[in-house]
């Protein structure tokens, strides 16, 4: 067994018209999100290492 986890990061964003699910054709992400996304997985990716050394 190998132990993971799962993260939703919702990129919608109402304001700029950015509400079109999945598979839509006129689907796109709010790129705000992505910084939000990338500060979550550095900061479990310290932890990890933090509990390993």
């Amino acid at each position: 067994m190998k132990i993971g986890c799962f993260f939703y990061v919702g990129a919608g964003n109402v304001e700029k018209g950015i509400v079109y699910p999945h598979h839509h054709p006129r689907f796109t992400i709010d790129e705000d999100a992505l910084e939000i996304g990338v500060q979550m997985f550095v900061a479990a990716t310290l932890k990890l290492l933090a509990e390993v050394e």
